[in-house]
This record gives structure tokens, C-alpha cells and sequence, in this order.
């Protein structure tokens, strides 16, 4: 029996209903609003995600390529003067559909495949697919020797950078995030 019955007054019941429906619908929209926000820093994680494993991956094709460090091959690396569109030559991995795939006999020529292959990702016929530029948003790789003038015991970082939009103060602004690696090959 609710409270309008026993006070005998009519329509209470239904502005207990309203502002029933009225709590209600305002915690349906917070959990809406914390959904959201998950999913974003599900993206978030996705994307940084990507961005750790392209650098390790850099620093391992690195260190694996003595003869690419010695030569310098990899300093003043920057992805965005990278041509996707561009096979490098040669290109030396094996995949399905790639003519003329020939072993890389210099540092310089597989340093310079493992930049595209990172940064641009497998060759598909046509461009260079699933690499940084591709999976992240505004993907962008650069390598830096930490020092003037580069020796082979050099440090060098490696730099992943994206860009992510986020809400502050209700207005939608583009942030830079990056995953910075450094390491002595």
C-alpha cells in the first residue's frame, strides 16, 4: 500500500513513479557515460599497445643489424619522410604475391628494410600495410642517436608517437602520446 492510499490524497503515486523514473534514468545515463569512458581507455591502451611493441620490435631488428649501426643507417630516422607507397629495394622478406624479393647483402639495405617494414609495415603489392603509420592514428616512427657525432656505442632512442583526441573542459582537443625506447645496440 503506498503513502497516497493511506493519506487518501490522489496523484502522489505518480510523482513517486516520476521521480522514480527520473533516478533511474539518471544513473542509466552515468553508467552510459562510465561505458564510454572504458571504451576510449580501451583505445587508449590498444594504441599504446601498438606503439610498445613497434619500438621493441625496431630495438630488436637494432641490435641484430651490427653491420646497419657501424654504418649509422639508423640515426635521423623519421617515418614521415617515408614513402608507403614505395617498395624498398630490395625488399628482403619473403611474402606471398612479392616478386624480385632478393636478401639483403648491407647493413644499409636492411636498415633501410626494417625502417619501412616498421613504419609502414608488409608489402601487399601495391604499399606497405599494418606498420605504425597505418595502425596508429597520425603514426609517425623516429630513431635519434643521442650523440653529436653518432660512434657505434651510441645511445639511441626510438620514438612512437600518435595522436589521440580527448575531452577537456567539454571541448574536444588532439594530444600527441609516444612511447620512447632507449637503448645501446
Amino acid at each position: 500500500m503506498s503513502i497516497a492510499a493511506i493519506r487518501g490524497i490522489p496523484g502522489v503515486t505518480l510523482v513517486e513513479i516520476l521521480v522514480a523514473m527520473l533516478l533511474l534514468s539518471v544513473g542509466l545515463m552515468g553508467m552510459a557515460g562510465m561505458q564510454i569512458k572504458g571504451v576510449k581507455n580501451a583505445y587508449s591502451s590498444h594504441f599504446r599497445s601498438h606503439a610498445s611493441l613497434a619500438a621493441e620490435a625496431m630495438a630488436e631488428r637494432m641490435r641484430a643489424n651490427p653491420a646497419g649501426i657501424q654504418g649509422m643507417n639508423y640515426d635521423d630516422v623519421d617515418s614521415n619522410t617515408i614513402a608507403c607507397n614505395v617498395q624498398p629495394a630490395p625488399y628482403c622478406q619473403a611474402a606471398y604475391g612479392v616478386a624480385d624479393t632478393l636478401p639483403c647483402v648491407s647493413g644499409a639495405e636492411l636498415a633501410s628494410f626494417d625502417v619501412f617494414d616498421i613504419a609502414c609495415g608488409i608489402w601487399d603489392g601495391t604499399q606497405g600495410v599494418e606498420g605504425v603509420k597505418d595502425l596508429l592514428p597520425a603514426g609517425r616512427l623516429e630513431i635519434n642517436c643521442d650523440d653529436d657525432p653518432c660512434t657505434a656505442n651510441s645511445m639511441y632512442t626510438i620514438t612512437v608517437s600518435w595522436v589521440e583526441s580527448e575531452l577537456v573542459a567539454g571541448l574536444a582537443q588532439t594530444r600527441t602520446k609516444q612511447v620512447g625506447f632507449r637503448l645501446q645496440p
